[in-house]
């Protein structure tokens, strides 16, 4: 069991611990003080104390860079969320979250934008350069019209992100998959109900997710159901790391264990991997074979996964049966880069070994193999090539002599001979044999071919091929020309037949090729070759192996060439609409330049949006503001930019006008919380809006373009 070394004392419990791309560690204790921390030297940096952070239960983040540090807070006026300048402890922005108190943050990969999940089961976006909401992403447990059916009990419990897909969960149990840049093909995967309290990516099509009762889930991002589940036995997990050679996954408990699990078997190998004195608060990567964790009691620990500072040294003093044995009770050595170097090393050594036999230099060898002969993996393959390098002068003489039958048999008995030249010699002696017999044979000339094959006749391994060549010419001719051809089907007839033509080279030359068509339909696709595409797909259900990846591939063929005419065309509304559909297009080159013009769209549209600016969001995205697979992403855009508006002409107490304004929003788009903080406002101000039973009704978020047909003023006070 790895051991644990208290590295930092704090005054209070540890309540985020957060790795930073600098390989820092972003630390919070719950006394409120902010710091980061080198695990290498030990050394704290810029350690602050912010006085308004000091409950367990807010909720806080760094940002990527560890610049930033963004906190929850309750004032006299409701709920808050600050973002603080690290380096000088100074208040960067702020924003008003009323009702909403935020139980989650967490920072994009970016830095430009901030997630929050909050006790009512929202989960919400910000820019980090601007303090008005961007968006409400989701929300748990599921979209609630009527008031009557809202849990009385909500959360947001976890999240994660890939790039810019963010995977949330809270009340209900369910993961919410969104992309924060265009909202498109929103998901949500439903594993169980059980509270969710950690998910982590393993890639962009992978998810895990870690619930109360201990369970790890395994989830497709294009899948309604976990794939896997395994029970850890350690109960509430709240925090997952991936360890670097991704085999392996740390799932710490509530309480004070860690559990290790393999990926790729997809197994807990041990649920008491770590154990810590005080309950775990968090758990983070400091290097890449240890891991840091804060606990309860204030205490930060370093845990080295395995002995990897005593296997290196085995390794380096030549200990290597030590080495070994150290890794076969320690998985995490076993799938290391450390390990597979120390396979190297036993590669390169044995190979040097069969050189020094082949050139009779057995004390050479000796020596070079002493150091892992007492290795019980490796004991018996080295006896095997002392055995067989006994036997090689006499190999060598059956060589010589063409007494091949002898020959084999030996390399059979003495499996290393077959890597030594006079092997080789032998096998090219055979190939060439076969090659002309075959050509007499087709020639009609078999007494020519037996005298040809005369030596390898008795050669048991080599006797199955004679027999075909000389006694089924017909299904040796039939075998060439489908060689020739390229007929896969009659090649798979023949193989089924004859298991032994797939032992012939040209036979496995052709099957390599047809392994390879898959890449070269792909990379016609990526050239916009699609006539090449079309027909290279053709061959696909020719090749047995293969042919279930017709329909798939032919379908695919076709919606490239589809998007491709529809970019090449400039229709970009109708591309965007296709490719949102064919998701998988997302690959494509064209597809991926589509988008970076689309997140530079929304960049400067997020930017009009915080100034209140519609009109500029109308022009920049043009025929795209009717996009109906993003009408999400740009609502929430216009929505921003009018309530920015409203907001301007009550902060000019032009309450009448707001007034108005206020009432054309809602003809737009419906009631909505935001304008219900806008109303309480407007009300302050002496004006009384009395909204009718329709009025006060909430929409779907992406309602607005099917009732106003993407015709928007540029301004509701006019």
């Amino acid at each position: 069991m790895p051991e644990l070394h208290p590295t930092l004392q704090e005054p209070a419990a540890i309540s985020l611990m957060q790795k930073l791309g600098d390989g820092t560690i972003g630390i919070v204790n719950e006394a409120g003080e902010v710091f980061r921390f080198v695990p290498e030297r030990g050394e704290v940096l810029t350690r602050i104390r912010i006085a308004e952070l000091r409950l367990a239960s807010q909720a806080a983040a760094f940002s990527s860079d560890g610049a930033y540090f963004a906190f929850s807070h309750e004032t006299a006026n409701g709920n808050a969320l600050r973002v603080i300048a690290t380096a000088t402890n100074t208040l960067v922005r702020s924003y008003a979250l009323h009702d909403n108190r935020v139980e989650l943050l967490r920072f994009d990969p970016t830095g430009h934008y901030i997630i929050a999940g909050t006790a009512t089961g929202r989960v919400f976006l910000w820019r980090t350069d601007g303090t008005n909401l961007i968006a409400r992403l989701s929300s748990f447990p599921e979209y609630t019209p009527h008031l009557l059916t809202a849990p009385t009990t909500n959360y947001v419990s976890a999240a994660a992100f890939s790039g810019s897909l963010l995977a949330t969960s809270g009340y209900g149990g369910s993961v919410v998959l969104t992309n924060i840049r265009n909202q498109v093909n929103t998901r949500r995967v439903k594993p169980g109900k059980a509270r969710i309290d950690a998910l982590l990516f393993l890639d962009e099509r992978r998810l895990i997710a870690a619930n109360e009762d201990g369970l790890i889930l395994l989830i497709h991002t294009d899948e309604n159901h976990p794939t896997r589940r395994i029970g850890t036995g350690i109960g509430r997990i709240r925090h997952l790391v991936l360890l670097p050679n991704r085999h392996f996954l740390l799932a710490a408990s509530a309480f004070n264990h860690v559990a290790l699990i393999n990926l790729e078997t997809m197994e807990v190998l041990n649920n008491r991997y770590i154990a810590t004195p005080a309950p775990i608060r968090a758990m983070v990567l400091a290097g890449e074979h240890s891991v840091l964790i804060g606990m309860g009691d204030g205490t930060v620990a370093t845990v080295e996964l395995s002995p990897f500072s005593d296997f290196n040294r085995m390794v380096a003093e030549a200990r290597y049966p030590e080495a070994y044995a150290l890794s076969d009770s320690e998985p995490v050595i076993r799938e290391s880069a450390e390990f597979q170097e120390l396979e190297a090393i036993f590669g390169e050594q044995y190979e040097r070994a069969h050189r020094f036999l082949a050139e009779g230099r057995r004390e050479d060898a000796v020596h070079l193999l002493l150091p892992f002969m007492k290795v019980p993996s490796k004991a018996q393959a080295i006896r095997t090539l002392f055995n067989a390098f006994d036997q090689y002068p006499r190999f060598q003489h059956l060589v010589r002599e063409k007494k091949y039958s002898s020959a084999y048999g030996l390399s059979v008995q003495y499996p290393p001979l077959q890597h030594c030249d006079a092997y080789r010699e032998m096998e090219h002696e055979w190939e060439t044999a076969f090659f002309a017999a075959q050509k007499l044979v087709l020639l009609g000339r078999e007494q020519e071919a037996r005298r040809t094959l005369e030596y390898f006749m008795t050669v048991t391994d080599k006797s199955p091929y004679i027999r075909l060549l000389l006694y089924n010419k017909g299904v040796l001719v039939a075998f060439a020309k489908a060689i020739s051809d390229r007929d896969y089907l009659t090649l798979r007839k023949l193989t089924t037949e004859q298991p032994i033509l797939r032992r012939i080279p040209s036979y496995r030359a052709v099957m390599e090729d047809a392994d390879s068509i898959l890449e070269v339909i792909m990379e016609a696709i990526r050239s916009k070759a699609f006539d090449k595409a079309e027909l290279l797909c053709s061959d696909l259900r020719q090749i047995p192996h293969l042919a279930h990846h017709y329909q798939s591939i032919e379908r695919f063929i076709g919606r490239a060439k589809r998007s491709a005419d529809l970019y090449d065309g400039e229709r970009m509304q109708e591309f965007y609409e296709f490719l949102d559909v064919a998701s998988e297009l997302s690959i494509l080159p064209w597809a991926k330049a589509a988008e970076t013009v689309w997140n530079s769209m929304m960049q400067t549209c997020e930017e009009a949006a915080l100034r209140g600016n519609t009109a500029v969001i109308k022009s920049t995205l043009g025929e795209l503001l009717g996009l109906k697979s993003r009408s999400e992403k740009i609502g929430n855009l216009l929505r921003v930019s009018y309530q920015m508006q409203i907001k301007y002409l009550l902060s000019k107490e032009q309450a009448e006008t707001a007034g108005r304004a206020i009432e054309r929003y809602i003809g737009l788009f419906g009631i909505d919380n935001e304008i219900r903080l806008l109303l309480k406002l407007l009300h302050r101000q002496g004006e009384a809006l009395i909204l009718d039973e329709q009025q006060q009704r909430n929409r779907p978020r992406s309602l607005w373009l099917s009732t106003t047909h993407g015709i928007l003023p540029d301004r509701l006070d006019t």
